[in-house]
């Protein structure tokens, strides 16, 4: 079919200006298809205009379930800015309009990453969160990282909690409350009490 754009009918694409975008497609885009300068907008970079894209973020969302169902921005395909495209938070269950779905002050791309639960503030039902044990914080007390998805992280028989509540290194095996608590008397030491409350209950 001859393009009105291409007089002499000898352009296989009908693209005028060369921009890779059709004269007709620029046409329905509101771009000029004799000028190589203007182009249609692309949000997503597919090669399909947004006039014509039914997911023009690119995200895996159509652009009606954007706005309809999950009430996410269609022109960005990470609504929530917490590293997840849109799209994947819906297959992963999290909330595509809240960065920190289970409230735990990690963002949920970056649980995803390290492998801990984004619908889970304890991974490994250590008693400790998720963010408490890969973040360092002097000032909040939290001296040591720890191992999110392991609730004994040295491996030296006590949990990570109990270590850290009475004051030993939950990363170094050879620091551990047993030091405390051995010999006839331990059972004097309330510290003890606490540490074997703890193995047992958590």
């Amino acid at each position: 079919m001859v393009d009105e754009l291409d007089a002499v009918d000898d352009d296989a694409a009908n693209d005028s200006d060369s921009d890779g975008y059709s004269n007709s497609d620029e046409t329905a885009a509101g771009s000029d298809p004799l000028d190589g300068s203007s182009v249609p907008s692309d949000i997503d970079g597919d090669g399909i205009t947004d006039a014509a894209d039914s997911d023009i973020d690119g995200d895996g969302l159509s652009n009606s379930e954007e706005s309809n169902t999950h009430h996410t921005d269609p022109a960005n395909p990470d609504s929530d800015g917490d590293g997840l495209y849109d799209g994947e938070e819906v297959s992963h269950g999290t909330d595509p309009n809240n960065p920190d779905s289970d409230g735990d002050r990690l963002h949920d791309g970056d649980e995803l990453r390290i492998g801990t639960d984004p619908h889970d503030q304890d991974s490994d039902d250590d008693g400790l969160g998720d963010n408490y044990e890969v973040t360092r914080d002097i000032v909040a007390g939290n001296l040591y990282i720890t191992d999110p998805l392991d609730t004994d992280t040295d491996d030296d028989g006590y949990g990570d909690r109990a270590e850290i509540e009475v004051g030993t290194d939950p990363t170094d095996p050879n620091s551990r409350p047993s030091t405390y608590c051995d010999g006839p008397f331990a059972w004097m030491n309330p510290i003890c009490w606490f540490v074997g409350f703890m193995e047992i209950f958590l």
